[in-house]
């Protein structure tokens, strides 16, 4: 009796999101609530122009935290800078023979002076909303 009970809840939420705002926002949010899991996670870029124009600061951003040997030479990845910590969202261009990543923003003329690995790496881009 439980569950249904949590999912008529889940669904009049998702309904009062769409009514109070139309935007994308609201279908985000609503995404977010049907399909999120403790692996799944929403972001915004730091409007560094990194990325531009494949994502900018305005877009929504969800990520799929998967084992680091998923990654893929062409998949947007989010990690922790070897150098500060702070979160990034690059490009994997490359992997080198240890199994190590190279990054690159879109819009960066050069590779990140650093490489990716295991413990470095959050996940990967699964979906982009436009705001």
């Amino acid at each position: 009796m439980k569950r249904p009970l949590a999912i008529l809840i889940v669904w009049c939420l998702v309904g009062l999101a769409y009514l109070c705002s139309t935007d994308v926002r609201a279908s985000l949010w609503a995404s977010a609530m049907l399909t999120a899991t403790p692996d799944t996670w929403v972001a915004r870029l730091t409007p560094t122009g990194s990325m531009e124009p494949t994502l900018t600061p305005r877009d929504w951003l969800i990520f799929q935290q998967v084992p680091f040997g998923h990654a893929r030479v062409g998949d947007i990845i989010s990690f922790r800078c070897p150098q500060d910590q702070q979160p990034v969202t690059h490009r994997a261009v490359r992997r080198l023979a240890d199994g190590r990543l190279v990054t690159k923003g879109d819009g960066n003329p050069d590779e990140d002076p650093w490489t990716i690995g295991p413990a470095e790496f959050r996940g990967l881009l699964i979906a982009v909303y436009r705001d």
